[in-house]
């Protein structure tokens, strides 16, 4: 366990012990107060009747009165080992009257207990700073001038720290006849509450770390594995769209096989001779009566697109009289032909009959 002398000024003493820790704060007797009516105390109700404290209270209730002596240091506060509070007084033995607890070479802790008229008793510490000055002396000179005033009292005086310090006051204190005990030996009673005091909290952050990790190892395999999973259902997503794409160029439309791929060549420009325009034409209208004259446009079509050119052809002798069957005759005359794009009326009237004519305009791909 280790050991820790604090005041309101903060930490003035600790010992190189490890484990719990056992805290005494000697308070200032100017910041003791006194409560009668606070009959259910907490950190916030203390610290409303109380405005100079700003930090957690350090407060104890005795019968019907909360005493209220300061606030804990923040140090001690974050400790995550167990820690517990308690004043000089309650480490008094029983009937002791008068103490000097010496810590290390450097700080006294005095006390002196006092009982008023209404039989109440109260102890006045104080904590005396002893360093560059003579430890012994002052602790001599002390107990002297309480022995000269003639009461009879209970000395109490214990060291916390240097065995030889101990054994020095000791011998400066042998001619009163006290005795030093080691401070390690006193003890606070049972019915004593300490006046602040948390568990350690080492089990707990351990916990929390224990399972801080589980959870991000778990975290860490469950995206791991998801990933796995997701890279396997891409693959076999990948793997069904090849397998849609071969189907897909695979079937059949009719008789023609692969109909995407033709019907991308078809709307490709097709680079054609003279000759084989002028063939082409008249080949395409061939079924609709006899060719009369043919002829190429100069003249710019908004239906004409690019590559292409318009051939204006006049027939002779129709071979159908209604423009129905000129119509359906005009498009079976262009299967084949796909760089013949488009056969239409080209304006005149449709006559049928010996002797009669009809205009044509056919749009040719030429590029």
């Amino acid at each position: 366990m280790q050991t820790i002398l604090f005041s309101k000024k903060g930490i003035h003493y600790r010992d190189s012990g490890s484990g719990n820790i056992k805290a005494i704060f000697v308070p200032a007797s100017i910041d003791t107060q006194k409560f009668l009516d606070i009959t259910n105390p907490s950190d916030s109700t203390i610290k409303q009747r109380c405005t100079e404290i700003t930090g957690t209270p350090l407060y104890r209730k005795t019968g019907e009165a909360v005493h209220v002596y300061g606030e804990i240091s923040n140090e001690l506060l974050e400790k995550r080992q167990g820690v517990e509070i308690v004043l000089p007084q309650d480490l008094a033995p029983k009937n002791c009257s008068v103490f000097y607890y010496v810590f290390g070479k450097d700080y006294i802790v005095h006390g002196v207990k006092k009982v008023n008229d209404n039989g109440e008793t109260n102890w006045g510490t104080s904590l005396i700073d002893v360093r560059d000055k003579d430890l012994n002396k002052i602790i001599v000179s002390s107990a002297s001038d309480r022995m000269l005033v003639g009461d009879e009292e209970n000395i109490c005086v214990a060291s916390q720290g240097s065995d030889l310090v101990r054994e020095n006051l000791q011998e400066a204190l042998k001619v009163f006849d006290i005795s030093v005990d080691k401070f390690s030996s006193l003890s606070v009673p049972n019915y004593i509450p300490p006046v602040y005091a948390h568990k350690d909290y080492s089990i707990v952050m351990l916990t929390i770390v224990i399972f801080s990790f589980l959870l991000m190892v778990g975290t860490t395999a469950y995206f791991i594995r998801n990933n796995i999973k997701l890279s396997s259902i891409e693959d076999e997503i990948s793997g069904l769209r090849s397998e849609i794409n071969k189907m897909q160029d695979s079937r059949k439309l009719g008789y023609i096989k692969n109909p995407k791929k033709i019907l991308d060549r078809m709307k490709q420009p097709l680079k054609q001779q003279p000759s084989a325009v002028i063939n082409a034409v008249a080949g395409s209208a061939s079924n609709l009566g006899d060719l009369n004259s043919l002829s190429f446009s100069t003249v710019d079509n908004p239906g004409k697109k690019e590559g292409q050119i318009i051939a204006d052809i006049k027939l002779d002798n129709i071979k159908s009289s209604m423009l129905v069957d000129q119509e359906r005759l005009a498009a079976a005359s262009i299967v084949g032909k796909p760089w013949v794009r488009k056969i239409e009326l080209s304006g005149g009237k449709s006559s049928s009959g010996k002797g009669k004519s009809l205009p044509l305009k056919v749009w040719v791909q030429v590029e």
